[in-house]
């Protein structure tokens, strides 16, 4: 009898561990990233007023885009991503969208035009 409630206590520890580790493992999000090359010729695109205000607001507001970095001296966009909302096309488009070349793909012209001149090459 003793034995039976200690193996009933030791399966329902058991399962309970297992959902709970089951559980944990199914929320966290994936996340993938993307290094872009790109075309800048500032110093200070993030920081700029204009344009670093336009790439936070529309970069972070793109589907799937977690969060971003840009690093002018080597000119890449770094962009960490929920793969299950977008891919690095739709990504590469959306930085073309924002006026500058994403890999590829060209820059859009009319967002290039809308650029600060020292943010154009």
């Amino acid at each position: 009898m003793k034995s039976t409630i200690l193996r009933n206590s030791i399966f329902s520890f058991l399962v309970v561990i297992f959902s709970l580790t089951a559980g944990l493992s199914q929320t966290g999000a994936k996340t993938e990233k993307a290094v872009i090359k790109t075309s800048i010729a500032c110093s200070h695109c993030q920081q700029c007023g204009s344009c670093g205000k336009m790439l936070n607001k529309n970069l972070k507001s793109t589907a799937g885009v977690k969060k971003f970095t840009l690093d002018e001296k080597a000119e890449t966009f770094t962009i960490v991503y929920d793969p299950a909302v977008t891919d690095i096309k739709k990504l590469r488009t959306a930085v073309s969208k924002l006026g500058f070349d994403a890999d590829g793909v060209k820059a859009d012209p009319a967002a290039y035009d809308q650029l600060d001149e020292c943010c154009k090459k």
